[in-house]
């Protein structure tokens, strides 16, 4: 276990939610401990440290040991964490051999050996969003590294940071030009892989590893950077010049892309009878989503079409059509940067999106896949399910937004499986980063705690972290009776949920 780093350490806020865990080998154990902490929670006032202390407790009585039972919750104040505890202790009381996953509850139960296997998933164009990272960038410094380094990488008058942490002084007129130039694909990418970078520092510092790796469009580059296959460094350059190339091809192919919630056979007989060319199929989502890549003209006639017969396509904004032969032009010269660049066998099994299935691995065949990702549609579904037959149970996708973990879910559905996002679009990142970091613990995936306190001090004593913040007891109040609804929906559902 590493010691915290204290130098230049801050005070841990009240504002900043909390992981909470334990492990026990026996029942009982586990049991008179939650009592305990339930105990000391019955006195303890909202806000005053109490909760800090008990999840700084989780990390110095962590020893990255696999235990037989595992607890983990995560919580903002100590209203919740107490209600929490209760629910659990009664819970794991009534059928301690059962494990469970309640994300939206931020619930974590693992009991016995785990053998699930776990994929780390990495996104591609079309999860980027202004500000995104910037939670973990503020609570973490493992986080916050990836943006010191890859983020002030300079492409042109601008780095990477500077595109995505915006000045608060922006008017939102400004915020929306800002954005449609990150959706670029000369910065997309780019910003989508630091944002995923930060989080696979924390993971990597924790102890993480997967089972295997996975990603969705122009998530392949970053997947060969979490297997180890290319430097950090490296894949932030291919990923730069592969979006230049897009943007630098010729204005009457650069096309564009149109999201479709059919299948793709229904789609390609309606392109085939309405006598639509030069559109092709770009990204098999799963059985209900089908993304269409070509030219402009192609598009906006098949958008007219499915919009006519009561389908809501939608048109993504985005600088050159990926994923079709338009895009072939790109590829030589794409790959002739690549092989300067150097690649290392892979740490962890590889999935291709574009045949669907795991790949042999092998260097050079690794670094060929990614000379004609560009022009080759990605085959998400196949590969999710392709997975699954595998044996792997844990998805975990690694960046921003939550596209992929939603995209598992509905690949997935009455399947047994957990897929977790590590970031959400308008919601507490570090909450969300947390929920999955407690899912870890339960899987005996998590070997140190501490990068969730580097740069922090000790907490202090009762009473002084809620000082200089005014908590409206209104507000938590009705978050705590939000909570108790969630509990009743557990209640419903517990007795048919599955353990991973």
């Amino acid at each position: 276990m590493k010691p915290i780093q204290l130098l230049e350490s801050k005070q841990r806020g009240y504002h900043l939610a909390e992981l909470v865990a334990m492990g026990a080998d026996t029942a009982n154990d586990l049991l008179e401990r939650m009592e305990h902490w339930l105990k000391a929670l019955e006195a303890a006032s909202e806000g005053n440290g109490l909760l800090k202390q008990l999840a700084y407790d989780s990390y110095r009585q962590f020893d990255g040991q696999p235990t037989r039972l595992r607890v983990a919750l995560t919580a903002y104040g100590e209203g919740e964490l107490r209600k929490k505890l209760a629910q659990m202790r009664k819970m794991i009381g009534d059928r301690p051999q059962d494990a469970f996953s309640f994300p939206a509850a931020g619930l974590f139960y693992g009991a016995g050996e785990t053998s699930a296997q776990m994929a780390f998933l990495f996104p591609g164009q079309g999860s980027q969003y202004l500000g995104m990272g910037k939670a973990l960038a503020d609570a973490f410094p493992a986080a916050r590294r990836a943006w010191d380094t890859l983020g002030r990488m300079r492409f042109g008058t601008k780095s990477i940071t500077e595109m995505v942490f915006l000045p608060d002084s922006m008017s939102e007129e400004e915020k929306k030009w800002a954005f449609l130039e990150l959706c670029g694909a000369e910065w997309a990418s780019p910003s989508i892989a630091v944002a995923g970078e930060a989080i696979l520092n924390l993971l990597e510092e924790m102890g993480v590893r997967p089972d295997a790796v996975g990603s969705h469009s122009f998530g392949d580059i970053a997947t060969l950077r979490a297997a180890h296959v290319i430097s950090s460094e490296d894949m932030l350059k291919a990923i730069r010049l592969r979006g230049d190339m897009g943007v630098a091809c010729p204005q009457a192919t650069r096309g564009c892309i149109l999201v479709v919630p059919e299948s793709a056979d229904r789609i390609k007989a309606e392109l085939a009878r309405h006598g639509i060319e030069q559109v092709w199929v770009a990204n098999y989502n799963w059985g209900s989503q089908t993304v269409l890549s070509g030219l402009k003209a192609g598009i906006a006639k098949a958008n007219e079409v499915f919009q006519a017969q009561g389908i809501n396509s939608r048109l993504i904004p985005i600088s050159a059509a990926p994923h079709c032969p338009l895009s072939y032009n790109v590829t030589e010269e794409f790959y002739e940067h690549l092989r300067a660049v150097p690649f290392a066998r892979a740490d962890f099994e590889v999935y291709s999106s574009l045949f669907g299935r795991k790949v042999n691995n092998d260097p050079d065949l690794l670094r060929k896949i990614l000379k004609v990702h560009s022009e080759k549609p990605v085959r998400f579904l196949r590969q999710i399910e392709q997975m699954h037959r595998d044996g792997v149970r844990i998805f975990i996708e690694v960046g921003p937004s939550d596209v992929l973990t939603q995209l598992v879910g509905q690949i997935l559905e009455g399947k047994a499986h957990v897929a977790l996002s590590t970031d959400q679009r308008k919601k507490d990142g570090v909450l969300v980063f947390l929920n999955t970091v407690a899912e870890l613990f339960k899987e005996n995936r998590i070997k140190d705690l501490s990068p969730l306190w580097e740069g922090y001090r000790l907490p202090s004593t009762a009473g002084l972290e809620a000082r200089g913040r005014a908590i409206a007891s209104a507000a938590v109040e009705k978050y705590l009776y939000q909570l108790d609804l969630e509990f009743a929906k557990i209640e419903k559902g517990y007795v048919t949920a599955q353990a991973v």
